[in-house]
């Protein structure tokens, strides 16, 4: 028996060929593949189909650029079947969202199969039915006035022009009886999620995070932050423009009963700078002792009994070295930290301190007394020092290697990357808003990675990697919730 088409790796495949296109010309087909998912769902991804969007016009661009692009299109295009042509069956079909989610929040976390449902309204739904008449899918009954098919082990039903899929046929007449509901899932409840983000995109995503945790009652102890406790809704979206990829993201919370220290990252939109290096990822934090305090406030709030045990450890060690955590450490560190992260696992970090004459004195508190602490517990800790930095090293060759240079405090597991970060210069991600951002040289990155697996010469190398350019994101927190966006140039 030939397999129908469209359920499900036709159907996928055709979709990943059309390219996710932008814009669409019906919000009203979005509502209707929308309705088939209760208005609680979990989980709702509309994935647009319009081979004449912007979206797709640019992702063809894209395709263009790598090599084999074309190939793999052609490879998708074979998997629809010798009886199907993309062009004369498929294409009139599409034009309107894919939705996909699933019905309910138990469901979409526990370890069982997932339980999903999918609905496109076809452009030509005439289209539709003839390609269906053609195939030797068996029609097994009807529910709520659609008509029921099976094939093999698929399940699929067709609603006037639409095409609903699903796990199973349980599943499809669940999702044919929410369709002429009152609460079903709808384009507003939807939108509301994504209303600050581009509605010109290939990909969007809605998420119920409250009834995700609500429904999971192992998020039980995490719920006890304010702010998780908080959290409502994520809308993200992945779009396609003319040379790079783009996804942002709205993590939304209720801000009534949040104030700033609660939030995970210091609020606002200003942005910190980064000290780039050719090969390595790059990452700045505004004000890092917010995410400190936000982390002990979350443990506390979790484990108050660990937490405790954790803090009075701590403390003895202070004592010890005569070091103040908060005065000496924290209260030093309100400016910009800079990290960069090689593929080796290798770091150095670059940090904006208050006093550094301060901040240099505690190091040789640190330097001094931290030795003899750990060799009281019967381990060893080497330390040296190596102009203007302290290295401490444990026989397993672990080695922390921290200085104050030009007035920043520097931390690296490496002497000669500390060396290297304490001579480069800052610079500002473009585009950048709040207060994390990330950068990199993807091309770099990605080239080190196949040499160091010997993938280079198997794969493409130079050739495979040349359209990736800048790597380049940021992170914008405040009470009303956690924005972000992240984007790979491709040149």
């Amino acid at each position: 028996m030939r397999r129908l088409f469209p359920l499900p790796a036709g159907l996928l495949a055709a979709i990943v060929i059309a390219g996710c296109g932008g814009g669409g010309d019906g919000k009203s087909a979005l509502d209707n593949a929308l309705g088939y998912l209760p208005e609680d769902t979990p989980f709702a991804a509309a994935l647009d189909t319009d081979l004449e969007g912007s979206q797709f016009k640019a992702g063809g661009e894209i395709v263009d650029k790598f090599p084999f692009g074309e190939q793999a299109l052609e490879s998708l295009k074979q998997q629809l079947g010798e009886d199907v042509d993309f062009e004369q069956d498929v294409k009139p079909l599409l034009g309107n969202p894919f939705v996909v989610g699933a019905p309910d929040a138990k469901s979409f976390t526990s370890d069982e199969e997932t339980v999903f449902v999918g609905a496109i309204e076809a452009k030509d739904g005439d289209k539709l039915k003839e390609l269906v008449e053609r195939q030797d899918a068996k029609e097994v009954g009807e529910k709520e006035g659609a008509k029921l098919y099976e094939d093999n082990d698929d399940v699929f039903a067709i609603n006037d022009d639409v095409l609903i899929v699903a796990d199973s046929r349980e599943t499809i007449e669940a999702a044919l009886e929410q369709r002429k509901a009152d609460d079903r899932m709808s384009e507003g409840t939807f939108g509301d999620a994504l209303e600050q983000l581009s509605e010109d995109a290939a990909l969007r995503v809605y998420s119920n995070v409250q009834g995700l945790l609500d429904a999971d009652s192992s998020t039980e102890d995490a719920r006890k932050v304010k702010w998780v406790d908080a959290l409502r809704t994520l809308g993200l979206t992945a779009s396609v423009q003319s040379g790079k990829v783009a996804i942002d993201f709205n993590l939304a919370t209720d801000s009534g009963g949040l104030a700033e220290e609660d939030v995970p990252l210091a609020s606002g939109s200003a942005s910190p700078e980064v000290f780039p290096e050719r090969g390595r990822i790059s990452v700045g934090v505004r004000d890092p002792s917010q995410i400190y305090t936000f982390g002990l406030g979350a443990a506390r709030a979790i484990d108050p009994e660990g937490t405790g045990e954790f803090e009075t450890a701590i403390s003895a060690i202070e004592q010890r070295l005569k070091v103040d955590r908060e005065e000496d450490i924290l209260d030093q560190l309100t400016g910009d930290v800079s990290v960069n992260f090689d593929i080796d696992g290798t770091f150095a970090a670059r940090a904006e301190v208050k006093d550094a004459e301060a901040v240099q004195q505690t190091l040789r508190k640190i330097a001094r007394g931290l030795p003899r602490f750990v060799r009281q517990g019967g381990d060893v800790l080497g330390v040296a020092r190596r102009g203007p930095f302290f290295a401490l090293a444990d026989p397993g060759g672990t080695t922390v290697v921290f200085g104050v240079v030009n007035g920043d405090l520097i931390v690296s597991n490496n002497g000669e990357r500390a060396g290297q970060m304490a001579r480069l210069s800052s610079e500002s991600v473009s585009g950048a808003e709040g207060a994390v951002v990330v950068n990199g040289d993807t091309e770099q990155i990605v080239g080190q990675a196949l040499r160091r697996l010997g993938l280079q010469a198997a794969i493409g190398g130079a050739i495979l990697t040349a359209p990736l350019g800048d790597l380049t994101g940021s992170l914008e927190a405040d009470t009303d919730g956690i924005r972000g966006s992240l984007s790979q140039a491709i040149d």
